[in-house]
């Protein structure tokens, strides 16, 4: 019988034990300081910036630049255009936490690559052996445009007038968000476009390609509402002045609530309360929304069955679980229990969560993969998986 070192979800009954989810970190890349350099805040007509260069905002809270992973399962290397914001006095690893991606869904898989503006104003990732990938390109040729980073960390392509003053703004990095909501980011939607505005999670905390849960605005309930694969699964209740019902006024007092409801767009913005302040929303793999600098914002990682604490919805649910059951996290090694595993990388682990909840045999699970996608199942009785914990190892 195997015996395996494994952190898995095991169901148990009446008793809960909370988790911490820790955010993913720039660290989940290989970047090495030596021989990259700062480019200044803009990239002008003509300008490339490659992978051993990056645009730092003009105080330093943001950078832009290409970033590689090195999957823990297949080993390949994937090249992503990122914005990450700055670590504090750190010239070893000085960029700290990724807030944007230019390629989220198209990583690029080899190194060879840059980013161009073009003197007709088109905006795009150029890479050796593969097609371009085009941020922007205007209807017709746009002279006078820079691109710049600024410190609310938003990628501008401006264009601009002969004295250097913003004419009208091309294209942002702020109408493309990936996990994270930062202040002045929208939730909502454009009417005239269509074009939308929403958070949605990593797949996994190594791998940053979108996953299936999703932050958005709903303008005609005015509240936040967490999804998962188009499914609500978690509502902050209805805002009224600076208060929502399911987001604690610890919470909701460091911020500003701005909505924005005409005919050209339905949308939420945050600011903070004290200006002095930074602050990230984040949305998790498993849907807990935090403020990386605060406190929890929502927990929608508790949002399955029965629960409906907190803003949690109450959905359909198996016929074989019952009020009280729920996954409880362990840490050890595995000495008992028959395994099942589906070898999907598409799948993260909600999804792992999801698939055993549903099936009445299911007791625990994980992940499959060491990048976390992937899972693996156990469909004995509680009472016959074993955990054999060691000091050395959380429990």
């Amino acid at each position: 019988m195997d015996t395996n070192v494994v952190q898995f979800f095991k169901l148990v009954f009446l008793l809960f034990f909370p988790c911490m989810w820790t955010p993913h970190d720039a660290q989940w890349v290989h970047v090495s300081s030596t021989g990259i350099s700062s480019a200044g805040d803009s990239i002008n007509p003509g300008d490339t910036l490659n992978s051993s260069t990056y645009i730092v905002s003009e105080k330093g809270t943001f950078a832009l630049g290409f970033f590689h992973r090195i999957d823990s399962t297949t080993t390949t290397t994937e090249t992503y255009l990122a914005i990450s914001e700055m670590a504090e006095a750190d010239q070893i690893l000085p960029f700290n936490l990724f807030v944007w991606f230019g390629s989220r869904d198209r990583p690029i898989v080899n190194n060879s690559v840059m980013l161009t503006l073009d003197n007709n104003g088109t905006l795009k990732i150029v890479q050796k052996g593969g097609d371009p990938i085009v941020l922007y390109s205007p209807p017709q040729p746009t002279k006078n445009t820079v691109a710049t980073l600024l410190d609310s960390g938003n990628f501008i392509l401006k264009e601009v007038q002969s004295n250097g003053s913003i004419k009208r703004v091309l294209w942002q990095s702020f109408d493309y968000p990936a996990d994270t909501l930062l202040p002045g980011m929208k939730l909502g939607v454009r009417h005239k476009t269509g074009q939308t505005w929403s958070l949605t999670s990593w797949l996994t905390d190594e791998i940053p390609v979108p996953g299936p849960l999703a932050l958005e605005w709903d303008p005609k309930g005015y509240q936040l509402i967490i999804k998962q694969y188009g499914v609500i699964y978690w509502t902050s209740g209805v805002l009224r002045g600076k208060t929502f019902k399911n987001i604690s006024p610890e919470v909701t007092s460091m911020y500003d609530f701005i909505i924005v409801s005409n005919e050209d767009e339905d949308s939420f913005t945050y600011v903070n309360s004290n200006q002095s302040q930074r602050s990230e929303w984040l949305l998790t793999t498993m849907g807990q929304l935090k403020d990386l600098k605060g406190q929890d914002i929502a927990r929608a990682d508790y949002c399955y069955g029965y629960n409906t604490n907190g803003g949690c919805q109450r959905l359909k649910q198996p016929v074989c679980r019952h009020h009280g059951d729920i996954f409880d996290l362990r840490t050890g090694f595995l000495v008992a229990g028959d395994f099942s595993a589906n070898y999907d990388s598409s799948l993260g682990i909600s999804d792992c969560r999801a698939i055993c909840w549903n099936n009445c045999g299911c007791v625990a699970f994980t992940s499959w993969f060491p990048n976390d996608t992937g899972c693996r199942f156990w469909t004995d009785g509680p009472q016959a998986l074993g955990v054999a914990t060691s000091s050395s190892r959380p429990s």
